[in-house]
């Protein structure tokens, strides 16, 4: 009976939006495909309920006395990031944006670097899932998994409480049969190259290499500013953009864009079942086309994914497409530590950033070749220190490793550079002392 009635709830609710919202079907649709999410969910909530009422029928509930309850000794809060909101000069509104750091960030024990930052747009939806995937794909640790640096994640929400504003700034054009306020997309790509990416860039440590991310309509200005080229957005990952917009204007204007011009690597994704698939892969076909290298694209369609779902895997995938070539082989830096330099040059050329070796990752592949490959060991550890010559950690690593092997002068030499940089730090102390020094 529960279950009937949140149905029939669910179908009221979309009769009354049926009934009351004719302004024009784009608004319609999201605000069905939205109330059938809520009979979805209201549904999932009765099942796990009764699966909950049967269990206790089968099982009584455990009563655990004082002494067998767990005696929590830290409690700690998890921070996912943070939430500004500002007032807009170009947009003359309150926006606000959300900001996830990496987990190196604020690691004290490797020198501060810089960082790309991926641009997420509908961070309302998207904040939290790709602050998590940034993550595991650049985590060290358990998995090792390096498949793409380290990010910094801003997210642009895009509806606020009574708000909704997506079609007004995600469109490039006017189109009043669809939505009376469309057409303010320079202006709101205006505001992320004037106003929200220079503040973003004066308050992190950023490296000049930024990454568009859209889905849906935001998908479209995602396109939309890749084909209006030079732009401040190095990489574009546009996941099953409205190719249709405004009778599919930007695949005409892709078709009369001028030969070569496009720098920025393109990686667009659709579903199988989409209505609109094969436009979306005429779209990539025509830039791919008249774009050769260095331009890169790629095309992926999901066979079992559906519009709503499709930005978590194709995130995944565009990730890994824009940082193709950056996963390390972590043997062979074992092998030949000269090949960390080389692997770290090829990449940067690859998207015009220069990117240095994460510290911690040749610490962690220098520590395995004290271990397997020791006679090499040194060229490891100077590898890390002619990156990051103003890290103390680095210093005293390799002065170490000289200790170690009976040099002396070298690891005193650079015992006491390490402390010119950090007069307070123990590992240059206590090494000098062993030393004699």
């Amino acid at each position: 009976m529960l279950a009937t009635r949140l149905r029939s709830g669910a179908k009221k609710g979309i009769n009354m939006v049926m009934h009351k919202e004719k302004e024009d079907m784009i608004g319609l649709h999201c605000k069905l495909q939205r109330l059938m999410q809520l009979n979805y969910f209201l549904v999932f909530i009765f099942i796990s309920s009764v699966g909950c009422l049967g269990h206790s029928n089968m099982t009584s509930n455990p009563q655990l006395n004082s002494e067998e309850k767990i005696k929590v000794f830290e409690q700690q809060q998890i921070v996912l990031g943070k939430r500004v909101s500002f007032q807009s000069r170009i947009l003359k509104e309150q926006r606000t944006y959300q900001v996830h750091l990496p987990k190196s960030y604020t690691d004290n024990s490797i020198y501060p670097k810089k960082y790309p930052v991926l641009y997420v747009l509908d961070g309302e939806s998207h904040f939290e899932y790709a602050s998590g995937i940034t993550d595991f794909m650049s985590a060290a640790g358990v998995t090792n998994n390096y498949q793409i640096p380290e990010l910094i994640v801003v997210a642009i929400p895009n509806k606020e409480p009574g708000e909704d504003n997506r079609f007004r700034d995600y469109s490039p054009t006017l189109v009043s049969d669809y939505y009376s306020e469309s057409g303010g997309g320079d202006l709101f790509l205006k505001f992320l190259r004037d106003e929200l990416v220079p503040q973003i860039e004066s308050e992190y440590r950023t490296i000049p290499l930024r990454i568009l991310a859209g889905h849906s309509m935001g998908g479209l200005i995602t396109v939309y500013d890749l084909l209006n080229t030079p732009s401040i957005f190095n990489a574009y990952i546009a996941m099953d953009p409205s190719l249709w917009w405004d009778n599919k204007l930007l695949l005409t204007k892709a078709k009369k864009l001028k030969s070569g011009l496009l720098r920025a690597p393109l990686y667009l994704s659709t579903y199988e079942k989409a209505q609109r698939k094969e436009e979306s892969k005429e779209f990539v076909t025509t830039l791919a086309k008249n774009n050769p290298s260095p331009f890169r694209s790629k095309f992926q369609v999901f066979e079992s994914e559906t519009h709503g779902s499709l930005p978590v895997v194709s995130l995944y995938n565009g990730l890994l497409f824009v940082f193709d070539q950056y996963h390390p082989n972590l043997n062979e830096f074992v092998q030949e530590p000269t090949s960390i330099g080389n692997h770290f040059s090829n990449f940067s050329k690859l998207l015009g950033v220069a990117f240095l070796p994460p510290e911690d990752l040749i610490r962690d592949v220098c520590a395995h070749t004290l271990k397997e490959n020791p006679e090499k060991a040194i060229a490891c550890f100077q590898v890390n220190v002619a990156n990051y010559p103003k890290s103390y950690n680095a210093l005293n690593a390799l002065a170490k490793v000289y200790a170690s092997k009976g040099m002396k002068n070298e690891a005193t030499e650079v015992y006491r550079k390490s402390l010119t940089i950090q007069p307070q730090n123990k590992g240059a102390v206590e090494g000098l002392h062993k030393l004699g020094d």
